[in-house]
């Protein structure tokens, strides 16, 4: 038998092994379920139409009805930053498993409100979606960051891509549930806001909620079940050092004293600790450094746009800052007020597209096709930008995700009004923008501050959405024309493009 059939298979040293494989599947799989918070703008005139004919507010408008997408928001800006916490207290599984129970229960309490009246519609599938899913959505990205931790943008992206593909699957299959036959809506004479009037239509829309939420349940179980944590290192007691995969001794004195780094190589060999930095034993030159080291100090350096030639960034020993230390840094507030003003303008155009193609366009079937369609787009940017943050900078992605933004804002009314093909081009460009929110403010983070409180500081970033969902239902429920709509969407991007512009990136690197 010839030396090249009996050498053993061997597994790229980036890919985790089988049980870090499914923990990225099973945070996909949940995240794929959180992410029909996308669909409010599929649901919202199906909402009204109900609410209007069957419950309350009889006077219930398009714009009022945005408050359930702001609501969803402020409850997810308002719990990760618990999910955060409590997935350092009782791990990924657990964490994600009470977020889940806790959105999906607001999904199918929301068929009994919606019959009662909009404002309680808005507590159980705004409000209790949003803290169940915000709670829910930290604890697999920071699953996936203990298995992948040299590409931060690529596990982020891999996890948070369901969050981009949730609509593809729900859209179409609520429009197809709720309204089979694809019914134009109408407009009333006292009013603006286009509506269906058909009652066997609007007597399926309380039970999509039941039905929907079920599903959601079972995927999230299904999830939850394959999330796992890597396995610590065995401690070896009789011996001062641990020797890793390229033969490099390491001093277990040294990793001590520095105390949020991590061991982190081959995951079956050199596993990733839960007080993780990065990669000593996948660094030999490292762990040697870091042999002779008695004393450690956490200093501050600037990333230049040259970095990744200047050194090897997968590889540095980057310690993590804690949250209250984070919060005296000037660059997490820069961070926020970018996320803020970015994630307005992104915001008012993916819950009010429908509302307002349906000024001009009366196929119902086209608008759900469009959503779920752009999910891809979600999808992909979310992958897509995760990979640019890890090749390039993540100030140069964020940079060119705000700059898209703003043209698309702006150009979003006398472009898209009355032609389909390009309201279905527009539509998904901006949920391609969407997708890099998520990813890459989860990369700025991972590699700004590091990754063992990286579910807390990432939860405190993400505080911003409160903000958000307040400002962008206000100007959604606002009596705007739309091109002063669009206009307004576009000059909060812009000016998130100019202020992240100024930014510098910094990281905090263990040194001598």
């Amino acid at each position: 038998m010839s030396a090249c059939c009996t050498r053993p298979c061997t597994r790229p040293s980036w890919m985790p092994p089988p049980r870090g494989l499914l923990a990225l599947l099973g945070g996909f799989i949940i995240h794929f379920s959180l992410g029909t918070l996308y669909t409010h703008g599929n649901l919202s005139t199906y909402v009204i139409s109900y609410v209007r004919n069957y419950s309350h507010p009889h006077s219930l408008d398009g714009g009022t009805t945005a408050w359930l997408y702001g609501a969803a928001l402020m409850g997810h800006g308002a719990s990760m930053f618990a999910g955060g916490l409590l997935e350092l207290k009782i791990g990924p599984r657990y964490t994600a498993l009470l977020g889940s129970v806790i959105m999906s229960a607001g999904v199918m309490l929301s068929a009994a409100a919606i019959r009662v009246s909009f404002w309680l519609l808005l507590f159980t599938y705004g409000a209790l979606f949003g803290v169940g899913s915000g709670i829910a959505y930290i604890a697999p990205i920071v699953c996936a960051l203990r298995w992948l931790p040299k590409w931060k943008g690529v596990a982020n992206g891999v996890v948070v891509s369901g969050l981009g593909l949730g609509a593809l699957l729900f859209d179409l299959a609520q429009t197809r549930y709720i309204n089979p036959d694809n019914l134009g809506a109408v407009y009333l004479t006292d009013d603006s806001d286009s509506v269906f009037v058909d009652a066997g239509l609007l007597g399926r829309v309380p039970n999509s909620f039941l039905i929907f939420g079920g599903v959601y349940l079972t995927m999230q179980l299904i999830g939850c079940a394959l999330l796992t944590n890597p396995t610590r290192p065995k401690r070896q007691p009789h011996s001062d050092t641990a020797r890793g995969r390229h033969g490099s001794t390491t001093s277990t004195g040294a990793l001590s004293a520095a105390s949020e780094v991590s061991s982190v190589g081959n995951p079956e060999s050199s596993v990733l600790s839960f007080d993780v930095g990065v990669a000593l034993a996948s660094n030999p030159a490292a762990s040697s450094r870091a042999a002779g080291e008695k004393e450690v100090e956490m200093k501050m350096i600037v990333e230049h746009a040259d970095d990744h030639e200047s050194s090897d960034w997968t590889t540095n020993i980057i310690g993590s800052v804690t949250p209250l230390k984070m919060l005296k840094t000037p660059n997490f507030y820069h961070l926020w007020f970018v996320l803020v003003l970015n994630t307005i303008g992104l915001t008012c155009i993916i819950t009010m597209y429908k509302m307002f193609g349906q000024t001009v366009i009366k196929d119902d079937l086209f608008f759900a096709t469009t959503g779920s369609v752009a999910s891809i787009f979600n999808f992909a940017g979310r992958l897509l930008w995760g990979i640019a943050a890890d090749l390039f900078t993540f100030k140069l992605a964020i940079v060119s995700l705000c700059a898209a933004t703003t043209v698309l804002a702006l150009t979003f009314y006398t472009i898209t009004l009355g032609v389909q093909a390009v309201f279905f081009i527009w539509v998904c460009a901006v949920f391609f923008c969407v997708g890099g929110i998520d990813v890459l403010f989860a990369t700025g983070v991972a590699r700004s501050y590091g990754p063992k409180y990286f579910g807390v500081n990432y939860g405190l970033l993400f505080t911003a959405e409160l903000v958000v969902g307040v400002v962008s239902s206000v100007l959604s429920s606002s009596t705007v024309e739309w091109y002063t709509f669009f206009f307004l969407a576009s000059a909060f991007s812009g000016l998130a493009f100019v202020l992240m512009m100024f930014f510098r990136n910094k990281r905090y690197i263990l040194t001598r």
